[in-house]
């Protein structure tokens, strides 16, 4: 069968032509947005715990998917079997013979879904186990430009909840729910369009319901500084200061983190172990600052960490006794603890 994309296998799915092999690549949200479909038009609204296996790459067992498709259901009138990443790159040619044995035979009350979030396209044998598959069932790839997350929250307003929804607040819910699936996203909108009263969903209302996600975690700041990654450390720096964070509890955050890793790397240049820092300053229950110390200091010598904290000292007195807009302290700041010189 030819590769399909989104609007093929949704019109497939839609008007229940369904087969009983599915492998699914791509886009993370479109492959768990057509794994629910599937799985909810294969099993219907009744069905047993035993009419469906999840396997992921680490307990895939090709005896165990053969007499899982080969059950029969209990309630359903399908079999579901869902496998969460093939481990191709693991696979002898043994493996792969079975595994094209198993899906060129898998019987008509039963369904098999791959979904490949991880990248195969590199992997020796993928095209081998693509032919197999395209020959036994339906090989879809999703591609970004298929339906954006924003145009996906579009339909979705209109068709399940009869809202409208514009583009540029399509892109704030996302941007407001960086790290939510595409489940978790339809939910958030599902609270949004409940609490929306009129027919167009208005900013004010995403603001009440999904503003204190976009709040950033003030030690965001140090991770990304750490990171060496300048375009998100300044992010990260505006959206504190969009915040009204304290331009004092920024700087305090800077010097906790530069102190930690101060006293991390005397204590490992001396030999000793860092964890027993904990019997002389207050670390209890903070042992994970410790160890990231630990960690970001071993390329950084003593000599640059004590340049860092004399920076923040200077920032901090800059603070105190100028009138200099404390943005521009906190900027040049995080310009020079990213400079070479200090990372």
């Amino acid at each position: 069968m030819p590769e399909l994309n989104y609007s093929k296998l949704k019109k497939n799915i839609s008007e229940n032509k369904l087969d009983n092999l599915y492998f699914l690549q791509g886009e993370e949200y479109l492959i768990e947005y057509f794994e629910q479909m599937l799985k909810k038009q294969i099993l219907g609204d009744r069905y047993s715990d035993f009419d469906i296996l999840l396997l992921s790459n680490d307990n895939i067992n090709l005896d165990k998917l053969s007499l899982a498709l080969e059950t029969f259901p209990v309630m359903s009138q399908k079999k579901c079997v869902i496998i969460r990443n093939l481990p191709l790159a693991a696979w002898s040619n043994e493996d792969i013979e079975k595994f094209s044995e198993i899906i060129s035979n898998i019987p008509d009350f039963s369904c098999l879904i791959v979904s490949q979030y991880e990248n195969l396209s590199k992997v020796k044998n993928y095209l081998k186990i693509k032919k197999a598959i395209e020959k036994s069932g339906s090989f879809a790839n999703f591609l970004k430009s298929d339906i954006p997350i924003e145009k996906q929250l579009i339909l979705w307003a209109n068709k399940e909840f009869g809202k409208v929804l514009s583009p540029e607040n399509a892109e704030y819910i996302k941007k407001a729910c960086p790290a939510h699936n595409i489940t978790a996203l339809k939910n958030e909108l599902k609270k949004i369009c409940e609490f929306e009263q009129s027919k167009t969903i208005t900013k004010e209302s995403l603001e009440i319901i999904v503003s204190s996600k976009l709040k950033t975690n003030i030690f965001s700041l140090p991770k990304a500084l750490f990171e060496k990654d300048a375009k998100k450390t300044f992010e990260t720096l505006d959206n504190l200061i969009n915040q009204k964070e304290e331009p004092t509890a920024i700087l305090a955050i800077l010097a906790g983190e530069y102190i930690d890793l101060y006293r991390a790397k005397c204590f490992l240049n001396s030999g000793k172990n860092v964890l027993d820092l904990a019997n002389i300053y207050d670390y209890k229950g903070k042992e994970f600052r410790l160890k990231n110390a630990e960690k970001r200091c071993k390329n950084m010598s003593i000599s640059e960490i004590k340049t860092a904290l004399d920076y923040i000292l200077k920032a901090d007195i800059k603070l105190k006794t100028t009138s200099i807009d404390p943005k521009l302290i906190i900027s040049e700041l995080i310009t020079k603890l990213l400079s070479k010189n200090i990372n």
